[in-house]
């Protein structure tokens, strides 16, 4: 399982660094708030990816549940109409949309570490269960627990979940009865801070245990202690209790892809030519000096890092030189700030940050046509169909569409020509 990932791993090991900012440790577990900052001197990734989850995440989830989903009377193949009751849908989907704003749900939070993962790493996941203190509770899961199990056509179709858990956690979870031998034992010792290695399993069932009930369900799933292999639970699903995105793959793959594995060049040259830049401006601020002196040349090395003094033999120079003077030239700093500039650009267009800003803009002021009114969701399709073709079109063409409402009985409405505004 973790053998056919390593190649993943150690990609996700670097963008963890460069984009997430935080040392994601895929060969172990790492510490509470551990960051790694120190080799990093430009946030252009981290910022690109920032933007584009939020972008991406705004169009797919815009604010309240009220704007995103309505439960409704389904549709009868036979085509009989079935005289639907109105208050009973209207009170199932208030109890829908408090359950899922209810900010106790923790839907904002797991939505939003699922799509920062989904532009950096490629993959991750939402699990949904019943809550505690709200009638349900959302939680996102990382590429590091998640190992997706690919069916028919590459659709996750079940998903190894590997993490770890403190002793007295696990014991809350699944009873002390349940655990293993090791685990019962440490935790009677009081060794509660120990760490258990937990595998669950969610895949398809082979052969239904019982008529009914959690064993005759159609997936099944185990909650395995790793280390001493003991089963500490068993439950069934009639569907996957975690909803697992790929944001690119190869139909080989179970791994997704992400649009930060495709800017990570440019982040890498960008992330060494800003530290460039920054050792180049303290030596334009102070510039590394040279002092005349009756003494030796200082060991045949000459330090030129930012406000260094290097002494030189005074033999034969004096009278023609200044005493203290700049060693070499000032840096060229502005021909690297327009290679950052460019490196920025191309940075943000892996991220696709144009794109999605376009998304979200009026449809008029992003591509330069007038619409008739319509109505506010025809002008969405025609920026859903349109708004990709904006960046290949030259500033100033002259441009006609004719769009289709969809209503059977009216005929296909004219867009308005003019010249595309940049």
């Amino acid at each position: 399982m973790k053998a056919k990932r390593s190649n993943f791993d150690n990609m996700y090991q670097v963008i963890g660094e460069y984009v997430a900012m935080n040392r994601q440790d895929f060969n172990g577990q790492p510490s509470n708030g551990e960051f790694l900052v120190d080799r990093i001197f430009d946030a252009t990734g981290a910022f690109a990816a920032t933007n584009a989850a939020s972008s991406l995440l705004g169009m797919i989830w815009p604010g309240a549940s009220a704007n995103t989903f309505e439960l409704a009377e389904p549709e009868h193949d036979d085509g009989e109409e079935v005289e639907a009751d109105d208050k009973f849908y209207e009170r199932l989907n208030k109890i829908a949309y408090q359950s899922f704003d209810d900010p106790r749900a923790n839907l904002a939070e797991a939505l939003d570490e699922y799509m920062n993962d989904q532009i950096i790493f490629g993959t991750s996941g939402v699990g949904v269960e019943v809550g505690e203190a709200s009638n349900l509770y959302f939680t996102p899961y990382g590429v590091k627990e998640i190992y997706p199990i690919n069916g028919k056509g590459g659709r996750v179709v079940g998903f190894y979940l590997y993490f770890e858990w403190e002793i007295e956690r696990v014991v809350a979870e699944y009873g002390l009865e349940n655990c293993s031998d090791k685990v019962q034992k440490s935790f009677k010792a009081g060794k509660l801070d120990e760490k258990v290695r937990v595998l669950f399993i969610v895949k398809p069932r082979t052969e239904k245990k019982a008529a009914k009930g959690k064993y005759a369900m159609p997936l099944m799933g185990v909650h395995l202690d790793y280390t001493s292999c003991h089963k500490m639970k068993e439950d069934g699903y009639y569907e996957l209790p975690i909803a697992i995105g790929r944001f690119r793959k190869l139909n080989y793959e179970d791994m997704g892809r992400s649009p930060a594995m495709n800017a990570l060049p440019d982040i890498r040259e960008a992330n060494a030519l800003r530290e460039a830049l920054i050792i180049a401006t303290e030596k334009v601020l102070e510039m590394p000096k040279g002092v005349l002196s009756d003494g030796e040349f200082g060991g045949g090395f000459i330090d030129q890092s930012a406000g260094a003094v290097n002494v030189f033999n005074a033999s034969g120079n004096l009278g023609t030189s200044a005493p203290v003077f700049d060693i070499g030239s000032p840096p060229n700093i502005p021909w690297a700030e327009k290679r950052l500039e460019k490196l920025e650009q191309s940075i943000a267009q892996h991220f696709m940050i144009d794109r999605l800003m376009d998304f979200n803009n009026d449809v008029q002021m992003t591509l330069g046509f007038e619409f008739p009114d319509v109505g506010e969701q025809w002008a969405l399709e025609v920026r859903r169909g349109v708004a990709q073709l904006h960046h290949g079109i030259p500033e100033g063409t002259p441009l006609r569409l004719t769009m289709n409402t969809g209503a059977t009985a009216q005929p296909k409405l004219p867009v308005k020509p003019c010249a595309l505004k940049a």
